[in-house]
């Protein structure tokens, strides 16, 4: 036998123990970090000048340059959940951060009203109004993990949360960040009083609207942040890079506009450190799965746009932030105990008069005007009495009154085809289809139509489902961005595995989405899938995917 046979051996032999210790090796910590808003293409962008955090997966773990999050409508809420569950919204009935129901009430996806679920203020009593996962519709990876490790609940941690319940689950503890006071919380649905962790923690925040400064990570003449747009015609705040952050700043929400800078990033950090300490205090045996969902870059790039110095400045600083805290943790796990994944639930669409100015047809549709033409309709030519018309980012709902009398007059299919030819009208938009045609729709759906359908589910999508062209959307606003559609700005998110000794640093460049990620990371955390994951494991992570 040559020694260039006897060496191919060698390898194919070392490749197979490697992942077959995957089987029966898993991680003491996994921590799961969610960018809210990150395109992949921010890496190609950012990846020259991360020298920290970003830098050590991005040079050391397994990466999906391919990986999508197969939504027709990408949102915040639908995404997280999709991550956690590994199933579709059709499946797990997250369909958009909030739904409307009968006379056009809306339906949040995480608030829950019921006493069970009250959300504890700082001093320990609690909200009138409250939040838990009661909305979506399966089992999540945290139901399963502490199915297994009953002595560890998972942890999900955000500024907002939806993102924090959806990943949380019904078995492990969601904590967001209550606006109102400026602290973390939690609900009864997780625990029966506010943990003393959470209240220490808030305890040691100190920092106020008017004293912070967002200083940029590099010179803002640097290389790092060159072809950023520097017209703030179309933006949503004004320029904060740079800049002392005071309440004048924006008139909406007092705590806003620091949520919009990296200093929520680290917040959000630290609070994630401090409830890792407390869980290792107790020196359980069992290991411990952490979602850290860090919403900074969605509000960042909702303002500014994906091609701003804000949002590229975000991305600069969570690398030496989560650089901080990998560092913190190593000194409680030591590293090669330790599974991080980095991935996001949707990306965004660049700021349509940005892109009309480069000479693409991108069109901001007016969604109070189309509301307003289509209350019209209603009224004049169907005679419909006070009728309710809501519009939730790509879906439109008619009150359940106003369609029971259409039903009756036989009017209600040449209403909403009136509807569709109303919508149609305006520019920017492609295509309508009622909920009945896109469920069975004729003709083969093309991919996007299909990630359109698996968004529907039965009571809480409109009865009117639009698709816009690309650059295109449905705002309420008259500046800033959105996420609404299924291209590839929208879906084509970054998916980093980094587990050092275990994981070996490749690129994998086949398509694949993150439905596959739950049911991979229960197979790596030793536990079972949730019992509606879609998807087959990811490839490149163990010998045979199939299994």
């Amino acid at each position: 036998m040559s020694i260039r046979s006897t060496l191919y051996i060698i390898l194919f032999v070392s490749i197979i123990s490697y992942n077959t210790s995957l089987e029966s090796i898993h991680p003491d910590l996994t921590v799961i970090v969610v960018v809210d808003q990150c395109a992949y293409n921010y890496f190609d962008i950012i990846r020259p000048y991360v020298t920290d955090g970003l830098f050590k997966l991005l040079n050391n773990g397994v990466i999906y340059t391919r990986a999508y999050m197969p939504h027709g409508v990408p949102t915040t809420g639908p995404g997280h959940a999709t991550l956690s569950t590994g199933t579709w919204p059709s499946e797990h009935g997250i369909v958009s951060n909030s739904w409307f129901k009968g006379q056009g009430v809306r339906i949040s996806c995480d608030i829950d009203n019921a006493a069970y679920a009250a959300t504890f203020k700082p001093n320990g009593t609690t909200y009138a109004q409250g939040k838990s996962c009661s909305n979506l519709m399966v089992d999540t990876l945290s139901d399963q993990f502490y199915l297994r490790y009953a002595q560890s609940k998972p942890l999900a941690i955000s500024v907002k949360g939806r993102a924090s319940v959806m990943c949380a689950g019904k078995m492990g503890i969601g904590v967001w960040f209550d606006e109102r006071t400026g602290t973390f919380t939690t609900s009864r649905a997780y625990t029966p009083t506010l943990p003393t962790w959470i209240r220490q923690f808030n305890n040691s925040i100190t920092q106020t609207v008017g004293s912070y400064v967002w200083k940029p990570t590099y010179a803002e003449n640097h290389a790092a942040y060159k072809n950023t747009n520097s017209d703030y015609t179309w933006t949503s705040y004004k320029k904060l890079i740079g800049t002392q952050i005071t309440a004048a700043d924006i008139s909406r929400k007092p705590r806003d506009i620091l949520l919009a800078t990296p200093y929520a990033t680290q917040l959000t950090l630290d609070c994630a450190y401090a409830a890792i300490v407390d869980r290792y205090k107790i020196k359980s045996k069992d290991p411990l799965l952490v979602w850290i969902c860090i919403s900074t870059l969605d509000k960042t790039g909702h303002a500014y746009g994906p091609e701003s110095k804000e949002s590229l400045d975000v991305l600069y600083q969570l690398d030496r932030q989560l650089g901080e805290f990998m560092g913190k943790v190593e000194k409680l796990i030591p590293a090669p105990n330790t599974l991080y994944v980095l991935t996001a639930d949707h990306g965004i669409c660049p700021i349509p008069e940005q892109m009309r100015q480069k000479g693409y047809p991108a069109y901001r549709v007016d969604k109070h005007a189309l509301i307003k033409d289509l209350t019209r309709l209603a009224t004049t030519e169907f005679a419909l009495e006070k009728p309710i018309i809501k519009s939730n980012k790509v879906q439109f709902y008619i009150d359940q009154k106003s369609i029971e009398t259409l039903k009756k007059r036989g009017a209600l299919d040449d209403f909403y085809q009136r509807c569709i030819e109303v919508i149609q009208a305006y520019p920017g938009i492609k295509k309508v289809w009622t909920y009945s045609e896109l469920m069975h729709i004729s003709s083969k759906p093309t991919l996007r139509e299909q990630w359109l359908i698996h968004q529907l589910f039965k009571d809480r999508s409109g009865q009117l489902i639009a698709q816009t062209y690309p650059y295109s959307f449905i705002s309420s606003y008259d500046k800033g961005t959105s996420h609404t559609m299924p291209y590839d700005y929208d879906t084509h998110i970054p998916l980093i595995l980094y587990w050092p000794g275990q994981l070996q640093h490749t690129y994998i460049n086949s398509n694949v989405t993150v439905l596959q990620l739950a049911p991979t990371l229960a197979r790596l955390m030793g536990c079972a899938s949730p019992s509606c994951a879609q998807a087959h494991l990811l490839p490149g992570i163990f010998q045979n995917t199939s299994l």
